[in-house]
Formats: structure tokens, sequence, C-alpha cells
């Protein structure tokens, strides 16, 4: 996955850690596989980004948010999949991962 800034530095740092944990996820949201491995949902995987995010404010979800549509979009992630991931993962995140998401809510 490349990088990818949104912005500001706040953000970019926001997109590092988006990036990081769903590297481990990317065969899963690729399509590959009928449950994402255990390092995408333990460890440095969903589990973390998840505590970030809902443990963040408004504004930073928002970045958050950005940073996972950003994502999901350049590396075409499966739609059934990325609405799955937490489900699978047992993990709730405040964010969807999707390409469609509406950031500004």
């Amino acid at each position: 996955m490349s990088q990818v800034f949104v912005g500001n530095p706040g953000e970019a740092i926001a997109c590092n850690q988006v990036h990081s944990s769903l590297r481990p996820c990317l065969e899963y949201l690729h399509g590959k596989g009928g449950s994402p491995p255990a390092a995408c949902c333990k460890c440095n995987g969903l589990n973390i980004l998840s505590k970030m995010i809902n443990q963040s404010k408004r504004q930073e979800k928002q970045t958050f948010c950005k940073c996972i549509k950003t994502a999901a979009s350049r590396a075409k992630f499966k739609a059934n999949k990325s609405g799955q991931l937490p489900g699978k993962c047992g993990v709730k995140i405040a964010v969807p991962i999707s390409p469609t998401i509406d950031c500004r809510k």
C-alpha cells in the first residue's frame, strides 16, 4: 500500500497509522481467504486501529475516515470484505472501512 497524505502533518500521521494497521489485512480485503489472518485482527492490526479511532475526538475521527476512505479506494478493497472485517475480527470501529464513506458525518 502506498503512502497517502491527506493534508496537514497530523493527517499524515493518522494515514500512516491506518496503513500500518490495515497492511496485515490486505489479502483478506482483496478477496483472498475466508477469514482475516490473526495479524490483521490482533497485534498492530484492526484491534489497535479501532482503539485509536474510538478514543479520538470528532475532528480526529474525520481525519482517520479520510485516510481509510482513500486507502480503501486506492487499494481497491472488496466492499463485502471491508464491511465484514470488523465483525470477523470481533471489534467495533467508529469509522467504516469503505471507499464510499461520508467523512463529514
